[in-house]
């Protein structure tokens, strides 16, 4: 009796842990669309990790109910009565609670499942549905509760329904076998054919303070080999100044109006999980995918973690240094180099503050000469020092720093004798503002050039011919161009292009390129309009570039020649340059489909809100946004 006891007890469990592990496995494979796309790698990924987490979970807690309900048993012949009245009392306790086990427990998982499911299917909208959805889990709860109440539950405690349910536990354990033995062999059945990935980014890296862009000082040694022996792409543009929006980009090939991330994480933006990532990609065709990141706005809360096997943001508050990075990446790397991989290591280094360790913040000659810096981030400041020389030579200084970490990836790629089956990507998400405008020492708000071009190398000489690429591309490009190296087909709705023909010399000038700034601030630009709505936009194309800008006292344009006038200076707006009404009948049309966007009206009707678990989580977030200069 005690066997049978315990093959029912695990049975139940069995049963309970395959429908939630079903459940769980359906609500994630849907929220992520992974049918939609037809990720068979991830859809048995994905199976195989949920029932394998919830089995062993549902058998222990149906263990822990068994040994509840035996002190509820013994509770129970303690009660004072007669024998009848016990026994009466006792099956009346039991009944309710078999059916509150039976009934409650999975209206509850289905409600959440399904509350989940509808919010991934439509966004922010379908309230309605959601409502209805819980009224029919509610009724079939109900209507399940009054069945069960018919049920001879003595019945289940006696041998043959005890060996009825050993027959059952083992067809179902029977059945969890096979489809972890196909979920495995799914998995293991892909083996990637194309090199491995290791995509590097620098988190606040214009192209212009990189030797291979023309600097003056030698700030990217290493960084500079890679271009010496691969594609140096010229003039590379983010689409927005702003890390979580910014890198969203990269993964999922569209703008920010398409991915809905339109500022950064810490003010409540995270990446939609129906938007397909590029190591969902790459993972569902077989690869190991992994990321090592440095930066808050990076954190896993971002949502930009999908497809990851592992990702790694264990940070010392808001960031971390290269260094830390490193020491985790590598050894990562040395574990996997049999495998096929994609890496991605993020180097907050250069971000602000700028305090890059020795020998490295003495690196780069600096003086007390020139202007003061008045209006800068307060964090940014040192006590006592106001030249602007001696801040960019910090910011040089890290980027000297983040470039001998670069370095040493490359060098452990090549002591594996992995490094000519691996592709490498170097990019930045953004740039920085120095010393060009009236606020200094930052970046976000604005789409000028200094903040918004960005370092783009691909590093594959056993592909790859050396060479520089004129042609304007974006970071949306990255993606797309990944997959073609690899022998990947794209999936739909990518925004971007593949840059290897560009890199063979064989593909034309690009369309037009639309910029944004993650959000207005009068903080920045006196006369701003503030938050979203206030948000800078630009359009490139070729070497005309116009932007918008909105003030309290209305638009105001600028129309910038980027060959003749790269510094941006000599706004031409309102000069009659034929150019001009092309390009701003072009960002009206793109500003006004923004405008009406689900993302862009969900941002403005004030649905996001900042992350903080109470009182004192939101101290400690403040506390770390103030520190990386997020915050006042």
């Amino acid at each position: 009796m005690k066997k049978n006891c315990l093959i029912t007890l695990s049975s139940v469990g069995v049963v309970a842990g395959c429908i939630t592990g079903t459940a769980a496995f359906l609500h994630q494979a849907m929220a992520n669309r992974y049918f939609h796309y037809g990720m068979t790698g991830l859809i048995a990924d994905t199976l195989k990790r949920c029932l394998n987490r919830h089995v062993p979970v549902a058998v222990l807690v149906a263990w822990l109910l068994a040994v509840l309900s035996a002190v509820f048993v013994l509770v129970l012949r303690r009660t004072p009565g007669r024998p009848e009245e016990r026994s009466a009392e006792k099956q009346e306790n039991l009944r309710t609670a078999l059916i509150a086990i039976g009934c409650l427990a999975p209206a509850i998982v289905l409600a959440w499942t399904a509350n989940s499911y509808i919010y991934h299917l439509f966004p922010e909208k379908f309230y309605v549905a959601s409502i209805l959805t819980n009224i029919l889990i509610v009724v079939l709860a109900a209507s399940l509760g009054f069945v069960l109440k018919g049920v001879d539950w003595q019945k289940l405690v006696d041998g043959a329904g005890a060996r009825i349910s050993g027959s059952a536990a083992v067809a179902v354990l029977v059945l969890l076998a096979i489809l972890n033995a196909a979920a495995t062999i799914a998995g293991n059945a892909r083996s990637p054919e194309g090199p491995n990935i290791v995509l590097i980014a620098v988190d606040t890296l214009r192209a212009d303070h990189l030797s291979c862009y023309g600097y003056e000082r030698n700030t990217s040694p290493e960084i500079d080999s890679l271009a010496g022996e691969g594609v140096l792409f010229l003039r590379c543009l983010s689409h927005i100044p702003a890390t979580t929006p910014s890198f969203a980009t990269i993964f999922t090939s569209k703008k920010p109006v398409s991915h809905g991330v339109l500022d950064n994480s810490y003010v409540g933006f995270a990446l939609d999980s129906r938007h397909l990532t590029l190591a969902e990609v790459l993972k569902n065709h077989g690869y190991e995918t992994a990321a090592f990141v440095s930066g808050y706005t990076l954190k896993s809360d971002a949502n930009l973690a999908q497809g990851f096997d592992v990702y790694n943001d264990d940070l010392d508050g808001g960031e971390r240094k290269a260094e830390s990075v490193n020491a985790d990446a590598l050894q990562w790397l040395e574990q996997r180099k049999d495998s096929r991989f994609f890496l991605f290591l993020h180097y907050f280094d250069p971000h602000g503050r700028y305090e890059a360790p020795s020998p490295y913040s003495e690196m780069f000659p600096c003086t007390n000469d020139g202007p003061r810096t008045v209006r800068m981030p307060i964090y940014q400041g040192y006590e006592g020092i106001t030249a602007p020389s001696f801040y960019i030579a910090q910011y040089d200084g890290e980027i000297r720093y983040a470039d001998h970490h670069v370095g040493q990836v490359i060098e452990r790629l090549k002591q594996l004798n992995i490094a000519d089956e691996t592709l490498v990507i170097f990019t930045s998400d953004h740039g920085e503002g120095l010393d060009e405008r009236i606020w200094w020492f930052d970046h976000g708000c604005f789409v000028y050039e200094e903040q918004i071009r960005v370092p783009l190398i691909l590093w594959y000489p056993e592909v790859l011919a050396r060479t520089n690429v004129e042609q304007a591309v974006t970071l949306a490009d990255v993606f797309p161009t990944i997959l073609d190296v690899v022998g990947i087909d794209p999936p739909d709705g990518l925004e971007g292009r593949s840059l290897v023909p560009a890199a063979s010399g064989r593909d034309g000038e690009g369309g037009t390129v639309f910029c944004e700034g993650a959000r207005g601030s009068p903080r920045r630009n006196p006369g701003m309009v503030e938050g979203i709505p206030g948000k800078q936009f630009a359009a490139k194309a070729g070497n005309w570039k116009l932007m918008r800008t909105a003030m309290a006292t209305g638009l105001q344009w600028e129309l910038f020649d980027i060959e003749k006038d790269p510094r941006e200076l000599n706004n031409l707006a309102g000069k009659g340059i034929p150019v001009e009404e092309e390009l701003r009948e072009e960002l009206t049309g793109y500003i006004e489909e923004y405008r009406s966007s689900r993302y862009y009206l969900r941002a403005t009707e004030g649905a996001l809100k900042r992350k903080a678990d109470g009182p004192a989580g939101k101290r400690e977030e403040d506390r770390i946004l103030r520190s990386i200069g997020y915050a006042r």
